[in-house]
């Protein structure tokens, strides 16, 4: 059998007042499907929901909310974050 990493599409996912990926999805699931071990013997990649400038600007996450995406990262042994890239209004260059 190969070992099995699993990838996360929404770190970062904290809309109040309803549901949200952070608090009423992953943690469940991750335990439901047996993926809790799973970083020992393949990857956990976490991509951001939305890019750090939308947290701030659009969602207005506290510094609270940004600690506890982070802080679940890092509980579920993130082994590569992938934050979105932007394009950059002065040169058009790729950054994030």
């Amino acid at each position: 059998m190969r070992n099995l990493g699993w990838r996360l599409d929404c770190l970062g996912d904290m809309k109040t007042g309803g549901w949200n990926h952070m608090t009423d999805v992953y943690p469940q699931d991750i335990i439901k499907s047996g993926m809790s071990e799973a970083w020992r013997k393949a990857p956990v990649t976490l991509e951001i929901c939305g890019t750090f400038s939308s947290w701030l600007q659009r969602q207005k996450y506290s510094k609270e909310m940004v600690e506890y995406a982070f802080e679940q990262a890092l509980k579920w042994h993130c082994h590569l974050l992938m934050p979105k890239a932007l394009r950059c209004p002065m040169n058009g260059d790729i950054g994030g």
